[in-house]
């Protein structure tokens, strides 16, 4: 009668070991797939957020990036936005940390980075895409003109003033030329259409190279100044026998007459986009795929170039996370 208790408080004792042991083991199992649901509703929530990247610059490509950029917002979490401000104004507000990358059409040297703002980081520069810039004009009767490297830059330095000068009835003699003032427009804002155009007039006019040379802003001699492509393109179509130089989209959306230019093999060509394409089939001697100006093809037309993103090697610069370097990449 006394053995019995104690029996039962044996038992008693071994069966909350054993039920210590089992709680024990059961959180052992249980804290790893606790650890792996946090996870994963981290995961998820970082997921639903929308990342949003911004980006600013070239006008020149702006009609193919926003195409580009709203193709890809429909398809993805990541909302890409971007303002044509101007390669310049694109380059300096990547460069203050405003913007996650920038469009450029221009190629700039060292010290105009360091003017800009760059301190001892590196940019990386992807070429995207080949454009065009062309000369459209506004004239009664939209008759197509023909037009040299020379004769161009001649306009721009003030040295052809009117429309039916010598010059430009040798080579449009079926063209009906009035006898008015050329009326040019031209960029106002540090653009690298400027620098596109600049670029090709000092290869082809000594002239122009001796005296205004290449810049994505320059002292122009004569001239309009007109903010963005679009500024141009609504200032030529509003104002009769005036002429700019343009991105040929703008051109298009415009619906602006745009002249036939001689080439380097004395063909006059148009801007279409066979012809342009013709321009990139002898890529430049260096990895930035730069310039295209003054092609050697026969068929190719003499005003194009690459356009650039451009964007920091190290991302990680106000704030920016994994999930934002990860959504910039994924856009390009």
């Amino acid at each position: 009668m006394f053995r019995r208790p104690v029996l039962e408080v044996t038992m008693h004792t071994e069966s909350k070991k054993k039920l210590r042991l089992i709680k024990n083991y059961f959180l052992l199992l249980l804290f790893p797939v606790v650890f792996l649901i946090a996870l994963f509703i981290l995961y998820t929530k970082n997921i639903s957020k929308a990342v949003t990247v911004i980006g600013s610059g070239a006008t020149f490509p702006y009609p193919f990036y926003q195409s580009a950029i709203n193709e890809y917002n429909a398809q993805s979490k990541t909302e890409i936005s971007y303002t044509p401000l101007g390669s310049t104004g694109g380059m300096r507000q990547l460069l203050q940390n405003n913007v996650a990358f920038a469009g450029s059409d221009a190629l700039y040297t060292d010290s105009e980075l360091e003017s800009m703002g760059l301190r001892g980081r590196e940019l990386i520069w992807i070429p995207t895409c080949v454009g065009s810039v062309v000369i459209a004009y506004n004239l009664p009767g939209n008759p197509v003109i023909k037009l040299t490297g020379e004769i161009i830059s001649d306009m721009y330095l003030g040295k052809i003033k009117k429309w039916n000068d010598a010059r430009l009835l040798k080579i449009n003699p079926s063209a009906e030329l009035p006898d008015k003032l050329i009326i040019p427009f031209r960029r106002q804002d540090g653009s690298g259409t400027t620098f596109i155009f600049t670029d090709y007039l000092s290869k082809v006019s000594p002239a122009w190279k001796n005296t205004i040379g290449t810049g994505s802003e320059i002292k122009w001699p004569v001239g309009t100044g007109v903010k963005g492509n679009g500024g141009v393109a609504d200032s030529i179509k509003v104002h009769s026998y005036s002429l700019g130089y343009i991105n040929g989209n703008y051109a298009i959306e415009h619906g602006l007459r745009t002249a036939e230019i001689m080439n380097k093999s004395g063909n006059y060509i148009s801007p279409d986009i066979e012809n342009v394409t013709l321009a990139a089939a002898q890529l430049p001697d260096d990895n930035l795929c730069s310039l295209l100006n003054n092609t050697a093809h026969s068929g190719g037309y003499p005003i194009a170039s690459f356009t650039w993103i451009v964007f920091f090697k190290q991302q990680k610069f106000n704030g920016q996370t994994i999930g934002d370097a990860h959504a910039l990449f994924s856009f390009f």
